[in-house]
């Protein structure tokens, strides 16, 4: 039974991840010592989300991101998250992972009662602290005003084209209207979620899950599954770190 959940959680990380798409590599133009918070997670080598540092142990990302059970070593021992960085190729820090947490624990998305929900990943070995790795801080901003503009910041972005990246980029997006939102999904929004689609400005409109979403240099929440590049984008929803930070805090403490 182990095995065959595994196997499916393995499933929903490469449709999520797109971790076997070819990508160029010589665009890395953003600089990790602007974005030091960002790292990689990756299994068996291979880049399977964003994540971002929250502090010398932790890293907050999707749920999508992280196994729906606990303890299981033979997955564990594969997976590491890669800081110092703006690349997907060999390079940075690899630090393996100690427990990873999942806040949603189903494995079926469809019997999961809410949209999005966080993963956190703690590391085995503290987290050396300087110029290309640092926390990030939480934004205290309970929510934001639909229209306000966001940046997200990751790997495997997608232009407009629909050509892919590997190096480090970032996207803007905006909040988007709750109701409007709403009409989308076959799930009830929650108080925990927040939604956001693509505006026109920017050469790069879709990241991949756990891509950290800023606001005025502070964290506001985690991308779920990427990000719409439609011309008339379907707004995507996310969990909200600030409504969600009572969670995490349990977990830091643990």
């Amino acid at each position: 039974m182990l095995a065959m959940l595994q196997l499916a959680w393995l499933l929903i990380i490469v449709a999520v991840s797109g971790i076997n798409a070819e990508v160029p590599q010589n665009d890395c133009d953003v600089d990790i010592t602007k974005h030091p918070y960002v790292v990689s997670v990756r299994r068996h080598g291979k880049h399977i989300c964003s994540g971002v540092i929250l502090d010398e142990y932790h890293i907050v990302t999707s749920d999508r991101c992280v196994p729906p059970f606990k303890h299981v070593w033979n997955i564990m021992n594969t997976m590491f998250v890669v800081t110092a960085t703006n690349t997907l190729k060999p390079g940075g820090q690899q630090i393996s992972t100690k427990e990873m947490f999942s806040q949603n624990h189903y494995l079926n998305p469809s019997n999961n009662p809410v949209i999005s929900g966080l993963g956190v990943i703690k590391v085995l070995t503290r987290l050396q602290f300087g110029e290309k790795v640092k926390p990030i801080e939480v934004s205290e901003v309970e929510e934001l005003p639909v229209g306000t503009k966001l940046q997200m910041v990751g790997w495997m972005m997608v232009n407009r084209e629909g050509k892919k990246t590997a190096c480090l980029k970032e996207a803007t997006l905006e909040i988007a209207d709750r109701q409007k939102c709403q009409t989308y999904q076959k799930k009830t929004l929650t108080e925990s979620e927040f939604c956001t689609q693509t505006v026109a400005e920017g050469d790069f409109c879709k990241g991949d899950s756990g891509s950290p979403l800023i606001y005025e240099g502070k964290l506001v929440g985690v991308a779920t599954s990427g990000i719409s590049c439609d011309n008339v984008p379907i707004p995507d929803v996310h969990p909200s770190i600030y409504k969600n930070i009572d969670y995490l805090y349990e977990i830091i403490k643990k």
